[in-house]
């Protein structure tokens, strides 16, 4: 069973767009919208890991930064949407409560689809460990890398995730 991850960059343009006309553009504005993916697959996630290379992990990395990014932009689309609200009777308190129902959403599947890849990664990190006379150094020491930047690589997410969370909250 494959299981997949997308940013919440995504996931918080489109709640904004039906939240708000003034969002609207964002979410379909392709150059701020990305969908980065990791799949899990409970029988080839270290062998994935295994045939990552350098540049593949580099391409994550950058891939991952531009999603930062992209939930910074999405704090600073709400922010902005705040402002133009104000104008539109009503307009303040059906954004606010359509924001605080998003970050619930948001904050919920985040964390169970985080907890689910880092319990995949500790799967892979004990199999990896049990299977390591199979490998040479370089490439044990090369995937090991590649689980510990994944584990890296989310953490951060999770902080950005969480501003946007206390942003859509505030």
């Amino acid at each position: 069973m494959i299981k997949t991850i997308q940013t919440t960059a995504t996931a918080a343009f489109f709640a904004l767009a039906v939240m708000t006309p003034f969002a609207a553009s964002a979410a379909h504005d392709d150059e701020k919208s990305s969908n980065i993916t990791l799949n899990i697959d409970d029988e080839d996630l270290l062998e994935a890991l295994r045939n990552l290379d350098a540049e593949d992990l580099q391409e994550m990395r950058e891939d991952l930064a531009d999603a930062r990014a992209e939930i910074a932009g999405a704090i600073d689309e709400i922010n902005e949407a705040r402002e133009e609200v104000k104008e539109a009777p009503g307009g303040e308190e059906a954004l606010e409560a359509a924001l605080k129902m998003a970050a619930a959403t948001v904050r919920e599947e985040t964390r169970a689809a985080f907890d689910e890849v880092r319990a995949e990664l500790d799967k892979a990190e004990l199999k990896l460990a049990a299977e390591k006379a199979s490998y040479s150094a370089e490439e044990y020491a090369e995937t090991q890398e590649a689980i510990e930047m994944i584990r890296s690589e989310i953490a951060e997410l999770e902080v950005v995730i969480e501003e946007l969370v206390a942003v859509m909250e505030a």
